[in-house]
């Protein structure tokens, strides 16, 4: 969808942020915001500019949540996504979030997919070659290739793959020993911990992807390559090691990017928008020889090749990139945080269950919707403690006993209130001590006793305050964990 600067001003200003609070929230502002965070944690977890830049990524969500709360029309929407693609982070300044361009038509299959132009060009048509056919064309172009004085290959075809081109770093010689960009990525070995250390050794960084190099091998023709690209397809790392070995050209439909070689994460954002998150840098500049349009591209390309060998040293740049981990911040001097730092909050948490919880496949639960549960929660909290109930609420549908919410005054009060001076154990559907701790301050207790009250209240009333705090694997974990909180 595509919207101009102004309209996306005039429309941030009639959805400004109202200082009061709406009494509830719609279903369709639940899903806009569930969506924005699902949009959020992509770039949270894939996008490398959060390890080579300090860019504030949690304030785009922040500043996104009012914003979308006051949209009334599917427009502010589309507006407040605009705003949340326009943060630019890493090399070269570019968008931590892109709009997909729309479908192109397809390039359809050549008639002839290996043919001679003028001038000896061998023209390959690798677009659209049916699977049964690519071997014979391969071996068919292997075959008049040490006649040809150029080549020019169509890969406009998002289902050719590296593979089938390898006859040609076969067989075509380079002028100079080269390859594509290194291309770096964030890799993650479990989810690392904000503080200290863990015995999972858990830890997320930047990993380099070191590119095939073309080397110079005698025999070998070295002759002008052309590839014709299109940028919504991608330019495969082959055309770009050919481009920097100084034999190769790139003729591009449109103007070419870093976009069109880094792999991309599409996210659905409803209502007919969507975003592309990057998961890769490039230590290079990716640019075309020549952009022409679709209906002059080939023609253009075996002009090109025919007028010989490219003038010059290629002009792609190297660029060192580097980058580090950076801990979330923690808001700690705000401990009833605003609405939008409370939905920050629990969108944090939907996160790291997305992205790294080992056993999200066994959640009987639809991830996405728990989230969508929580939202009006979280920002119907008026209070620090009911905030704070509100995230532990949200923990207990991970069914797992290793899960908890720490750090918030609420929660330790109902969770440690005096260090207990008897350990309980539920024993028959009864609560029942187990083991003295601190004889001195429960002189009467005895090994056996049954727990019927806790503070001059029946135990089921802290049962049920502890109940929907508390994560467990099952049922009867669930309770045993109680029993150690009464």
């Amino acid at each position: 969808m595509a919207i101009s600067l102004a309209a996306v001003l005039a429309l941030l200003l009639s959805a400004a942020p109202n200082e009061q609070s709406a009494p509830g929230l719609t279903v369709l502002e639940v899903q806009r915001l569930v969506n924005l965070g699902r949009l959020w944690s992509t770039v949270k977890t894939f996008h490398p500019a959060l390890f080579t830049t300090d860019i504030d990524w949690d304030a785009a969500l922040i500043e996104a949540v009012p914003r979308v709360r006051s949209a009334q029309e599917k427009e502010q929407y589309a507006a407040v996504v605009v705003v949340m693609r326009a943060r630019r982070g890493g090399p070269g300044g570019t968008h931590l979030v892109t709009e997909p361009e729309k479908p192109s038509t397809p390039v359809p299959p050549s008639a002839e997919p290996v043919r001679w132009a003028e001038g000896k060009v061998l023209v390959l048509a690798m677009a659209h070659v049916p699977y049964s056919k690519q071997r014979d064309v391969q071996k068919q172009a292997e075959a008049l290739l040490p006649q040809a004085r150029g080549v020019v290959v169509d890969v406009r075809d998002d289902n050719l793959s590296e593979g089938q081109l390898s006859f040609l770093r076969e067989q075509v010689g380079v002028l100079r020993a080269a390859g594509a960009p290194r291309m770096l990525y964030v890799e993650h070995h479990g989810y690392r911990q904000q503080e200290g250390g863990s015995s999972g050794r858990y830890d997320s960084f930047l990993v380099a992807r070191e590119p095939d190099v073309l080397r110079q091998v005698s025999g070998r023709p070295v002759i002008p390559i052309t590839f014709v690209v299109r940028p919504s397809i991608g330019v495969l790392p082959t055309a770009l090691a050919f481009q920097a070995a100084g034999n190769g050209r790139i003729v591009s439909e449109g103007p070419l990017t870093d976009e069109a070689v880094v792999p991309q994460e599409t996210v659905d954002l409803g209502e007919g928008l969507s975003a592309l998150v990057r998961g890769a840098v490039l230590e290079g500049v990716v640019f075309a020889d020549v952009v022409v349009g679709p209906e002059k591209v080939m023609n253009e390309a075996i002009r090109l090749t025919r007028s010989g060998m490219p003038r010059g040293p290629p002009r792609r740049a190297s660029r060192a990139v580097t980058g580090a981990w950076r801990p979330d911040k923690t808001y700690s001097e705000t401990p009833y945080p605003s609405e939008a730092l409370r939905v920050l909050a629990g969108v944090r948490l939907w996160f790291i269950v997305r992205w790294f919880y080992p056993y999200r496949h066994l959640l009987t639960e639809d991830w996405d919707q728990v989230l969508a549960t929580f939202i009006p929660k979280l920002i119907g909290a008026h209070s620090a403690e009911e905030y704070a109930f509100a995230l532990a609420e949200m923990s207990t549908h991970i069914p797992d006993g290793h899960t908890g919410i720490r750090g918030f005054d609420a929660l330790s009060a109902v969770y440690d209130r005096a260090s207990p001076a008897v350990e309980v154990r539920l024993v028959e559907g009864e609560d029942v001590v187990t083991r003295i701790l601190n004889a001195d301050a429960a002189p009467s207790v005895r090994v056996g006793d049954v727990i019927s009250s806790v503070g001059g209240q029946p135990v089921s009333v802290r049962v049920n305050q502890l109940s929907p705090l508390l994560a467990a694997s099952t049922p009867e974990a669930h309770r045993h964990a109680i029993a150690r909180f009464l």
